[in-house]
């Protein structure tokens, strides 16, 4: 669920709820400072760049518990930026091990990320 804070008075009440919580106040210029410093990945983030995006995958695969990122064969227009594991965000390298249930963020072209996810679920 997300959450447009209007009043931080609440902050603590959508908290209970695991809600992500978007202040607008700060948002924009949050947005505004990644655009600065790498264009490209926001206007990526942002879907306007054709033929990519950016997608979680949920690993459900049994093949891939595990594996290290380094033995995955993904199609070369494919990044992983990071893991999330029992709500922690772990920033990835090739000996990064998959367990079942991790989060990958990755990015690339339409088409391979259909098929990463096609394999990891």
């Amino acid at each position: 669920m997300v959450i447009r804070l209007n009043d931080r008075a609440n902050k603590e009440d959508f908290l209970l709820y695991d809600a992500q919580i978007v202040e607008p106040a700060t948002a924009i210029v949050g947005l505004m400072d990644h655009f600065v410093r790498s264009p490209q990945a926001t206007s990526l983030l942002l879907g306007l760049e054709e033929g990519k995006d950016s997608r979680d995958v949920i690993i459900r695969n049994r093949d891939l518990h595990g594996i290290t990122l380094r033995e995955l064969r993904l199609p070369s227009d494919v990044i992983i930026l990071s893991v999330i594991r029992s709500n922690n965000v772990i920033i990835t390298h090739g000996y990064t091990r998959l367990r079942i249930g991790d989060t990958l963020t990755c990015v690339g072209s339409d088409k391979s990320l259909d098929e990463v996810q096609l394999r990891f679920s």
